[in-house]
């Protein structure tokens, strides 16, 4: 009989360990994976076609360091009439002639880019500008498109962004980022942020010190469908989206691609207060997936970088695209495209460093007042620049199971099978009282 009894209590401890190991592993959740999601960014954009180039010094001069609130402050009114003082006294500077290439697709495929970009900077024999570059496309027979963003004002000097995000492969980026204490731009698209997970990976990525700036999408991607009060609208409430979580509105915008340029929705946006912002690398993640070698992201900073010199005798600057999205190579790449700025001699920079903007973000989203928070441009906290970081780095195991916060900044997550050893116990001690009342 005792023995009857022992083996029944030794096979419900059992039992009991066993289920309480099943529940704790059931405990791990795995990230929403919206990446075909309809409401995400489901098109990557091409590269523009952008036919001439003109120098403009379109960004205040840094004014004195910042405090931790923003109340260092431009209207959209001053930075006009200061361009239009300094275009009265600027001599004519031309660049080389910079195009790219859009790809059109059979009907029905998904859209990627194909465009390559080649960068925009100065001959050997001018001098080196120190405003930003800034491309204005003129199609044939349409009015001349807004100004864009595509060089820094600081020859050596390469912001780095990402573009359609925030995705399941924001957070492990960020991290990489971290390891070498880069700073880098992320363009979020406001689609996204009404999933929990994701809005807390822009507030993480914000208060880590790196630069949040928006992608804007039309509705369907068509702006014929909607009157202009409609896009300001949507504009508006897309980028006080980005505010409630940052507390600042972005100022800087980054518009989804659409097969023809929509001039009418830039200007829409500029005369909102936004600033547009193109680019002049395009890193291709799209196409190149592996993490080094010739088909990869590395390859192709590092021949723009040798093209750039070998053509120019000169470093020039650079605002290079990636897309935070998972099905790109953007993710494997960074520590390896970190290495090969950093081997090049070139430093990374958040945007307001790369055109010398010490308020790069609006006051709100209608308003068209800028300011500055403490990680701005010539602010207490401001950080540029990168360490060289080791393949090894690149943090792939088990990112499914751990938070945002977690993949972001390293903290270690407490065990998942805590609750084991508990159980064990307790059912020794079952065990230990049966035997004592048998």
């Amino acid at each position: 009989m005792r023995v009857k009894t022992y083996t029944i209590c030794v096979l419900l401890s059992t039992l009991v360990a066993a289920v309480s190991s099943n529940e704790s592993n059931a405990t791990e959740v795995t990230p929403l994976d919206l990446s075909n999601s309809d409401l995400g960014p489901d098109l990557l954009p091409q590269a523009e076609s952008l036919v001439w180039n003109h120098l403009q010094d379109k960004i205040m001069q840094a004014d004195d360091a910042t405090s931790d609130h923003p109340t260092n402050t431009t209207t959209l009114e001053e930075e006009e009439e200061k361009e239009s003082d300094n275009d009265a006294n600027a001599t004519n500077t031309t660049l080389p002639l910079e195009t790219h290439n859009n790809a059109t697709l059979p009907s029905g495929t998904k859209t990627t880019p194909s465009g390559t970009s080649k960068n925009a900077t100065q001959p050997s024999n001018t001098k080196p500008a120190h405003s930003p570059v800034i491309n204005l496309s003129k199609p044939s027979g349409t009015q001349p498109r807004a100004a864009q963003m595509t060089g820094c004002r600081t020859q050596g000097q390469i912001a780095v962004t990402y573009s359609e995000g925030p995705s399941d492969a924001t957070a492990k980026i960020v991290k990489n980022l971290n390891n070498a204490d880069a700073r880098a731009n992320f363009f979020f698209n406001a689609s996204w942020l009404y999933t929990q997970q994701y809005a807390m990976v822009v507030q993480n990525i914000y208060n880590a010190g790196h630069f949040v700036g928006m992608t804007y999408r039309v509705k369907n991607d068509d702006s014929s469908l909607w009157t202009d009060d409609e896009l300001r609208q949507d504009i508006i409430n897309n980028a006080r989206t980005i505010e409630t979580l940052i507390k600042v509105a972005p100022k800087y915008v980054r518009l989804h691609y659409t097969p023809k340029p929509d001039t009418r929705v830039e200007t829409i946006l500029q005369d909102l207060g936004f600033v547009l912002v193109g680019y002049n690398l395009d890193s291709q993640d799209y196409s190149h997936k592996e993490p080094t070698g010739p088909n990869s992201i590395e390859d192709v900073y590092r021949k723009s970088f040798f093209h750039q010199k070998d053509t120019y005798d000169a470093k020039g600057s650079f605002i290079s695209i990636q897309y935070d999205i998972p099905d790109t190579g953007a993710l494997v790449a960074v520590p390896f495209m970190i290495n090969a700025i950093n081997e090049e001699g070139y430093t990374m920079v958040r945007l307001d460093g790369c055109l010398n903007d010490p308020t790069p973000y609006k006051k709100s989203a209608d308003s068209k007042e800028y300011v500055a928070d403490h990680f701005s441009f010539n602010g207490k906290d401001y950080h540029q620049g990168q360490k060289a970081i080791a393949a090894e780095a690149l943090v792939v195991e088990d990112w499914e199971s751990k938070s945002d916060e977690d993949r972001m900044f390293g903290k270690k997550k407490k065990s998942e099978g805590s609750s084991v050893p508990l159980a064990w116990f307790a059912s020794v001690a079952l065990m230990i009282a049966t035997l004592l009342f048998l």
